[in-house]
């Protein structure tokens, strides 16, 4: 038996249906995969569901089958997806990975199928904050297929800054909250530096954007209607040994690491950020002097692979999420750990990833490693564990805090969920941690004034 709905969720649906175009602000973990499914019913046009890859591939079908099992749903994705479309019309709902946008868009012009308008649902929709990508070009152009009905999702909507805001509600309203051209509201509300790319938004200004986005924006806490479990950080601060420690410095200060193996990393001043993350964790990508020039690894120490170690080894068989933010980490972590280790990150494939999730969500994974941009949208990873270990922190703030939301949900067998972070003291590491808390604020601010309005 289906259980009835929550209060704020009969609110949310009402909202979807008085305005249309909605973005719906909600917290983690508060259905709104369900509150789509459910407002769609009585909406007059099939769903299209725009969704990040593991979202789309395993999160929505899921959600679909439990809420409404008579809704016929089809996943444009693989190599039979070219048919799927042509036969689309025979489904109430389309599912499709942001990331097949490109080819969507082609097969739309060769017409294999009479063209309907949809209810789209932007599902994180954060991922089509940037106005200037071929992905938003491509939806830009989609009004076509766009009925009134759009419904843009996301917990984490301004991570960087309410720059972000602009696209997600110009594929709602086509400009009429926040102007019709991106560089008419960034001129209003910011100041640019074209020198350092930076914007600084102007006194006064956030107030003029809440007050324009308010009418066709829900913004609701999870704190407040659900019992979630209590979240609690915890950092474990390391120390660079001398020699590594004078090395770091030295590549901070004159842009340049030399190895015996005659590999060498010369940086510029952009690129020195990245290089001293790497290091941080364990290996620079390099550029080898001999031979063809062509990019290698590095490696130069293994303090969190070890620090890993103990962690896996002292967690008493509790389940971990290590999150990881370079590809030659894995190869370390294996090393150190003497076995290979479950991994889902930009190059695992859907069926893979889809076991691995199911395989996590059973007990069955000790130790999950993951890229935070392949896993931390829409998915459901709160019945494999209660932990999640940072071995580098991200600088998104959506990825950081929605990785953190796949096990703070509802269905959490704990009552707590312990985030470990490994964090270099006096380095990158400690200057990421604090722009995640400066982003936060920013963010913050934004929900505070949505929940007033």
């Amino acid at each position: 038996m289906i259980p009835p709905r929550y209060g704020f969720q009969n609110k949310a649906i009402k909202h979807i249906h008085y305005y249309g175009a909605t973005y719906l602000m909600l917290g983690m973990s508060m259905g709104k995969t369900r509150i789509c499914i459910d407002a769609n019913r009585t909406i007059p046009y099939p769903m299209f569901v725009l969704a990040p890859k593991f979202a789309a591939l395993d999160t929505w079908g899921k959600e679909i089958q439990k809420w409404d099992e008579d809704r016929k749903f089809v996943v444009l994705h693989g190599k039979d997806k070219e048919f799927l479309w042509a036969e689309s019309d025979e489904y109430t709902t389309i599912i499709m990975n942001y990331d097949g946008l490109p080819w969507f868009y082609k097969i739309v012009q060769q017409q294999l199928r009479p063209l309907q308008k949809y209810h789209f649902v932007f599902d994180e929709a954060s991922m089509l904050k940037a106005h200037n990508t071929n992905r938003a070009l491509i939806l830009n152009n989609m009004t076509p297929i766009m009925s009134p009905y759009k419904t843009a999702l996301s917990g984490t909507p301004a991570p960087q800054s309410l720059v972000d805001l602009w696209h997600q509600y110009y594929l709602l309203d086509g400009g009429k909250a926040l102007t019709p051209e991106f560089y008419q509201f960034r001129n209003r509300y910011f100041d640019f530096d074209p020198k350092t790319y930076s914007t600084t938004i102007k006194d006064g200004a956030a107030k003029h954007i809440y007050d324009a986005i308010a009418p066709i924006t829900i913004r609701l806490k999870a704190e407040d209607y659900l019992d979630l479990p209590e979240v609690m950080i915890n950092d474990i601060k390391l120390k660079l040994p001398y020699k590594l420690r004078r090395m770091y410095e030295k590549f901070e200060e004159e842009f340049i690491l030399e190895f015996p193996t005659a590999a060498s990393v010369a940086v510029s001043s952009a690129a020195l950020e990245s290089k001293l993350r790497q290091f941080l964790q364990g290996a620079v990508y390099t550029e080898q002097l001999t031979g063809p020039r062509r990019r290698g690894v590095q490696q130069i120490h293994t303090i969190k692979a070890q620090v890993l170690k103990e962690i896996v080894a002292t967690s008493a068989g509790q389940p971990i999420l290590a999150a990881t933010q370079f590809k030659f980490e894995r190869e370390i972590y294996e090393k150190v750990l003497g076995k290979k280790i479950a991994t889902i990150d930009g190059s695992t494939s859907g069926s893979r990833g889809k076991m691995l999730i199911d395989r996590w969500n059973k007990g069955l994974i000790p130790l999950l490693l993951v890229h935070p941009k392949s896993v931390a949208y829409s998915l459901n990873l709160q019945e494999g564990g209660h932990r999640i270990l940072f071995l580098g922190l991200p600088w998104e703030l959506d990825l950081y805090q929605q990785l953190i939301a796949r096990l703070v949900r509802v269905g959490q067998r704990s009552n707590r969920v312990i985030v470990d972070r490994l964090i270099f003291k006096n380095t990158k590491d400690e200057k990421v941690a604090a722009y995640l808390r400066r982003k936060d604020a920013t963010q913050e601010g934004l929900f505070n004034a949505m929940v007033a309005k």
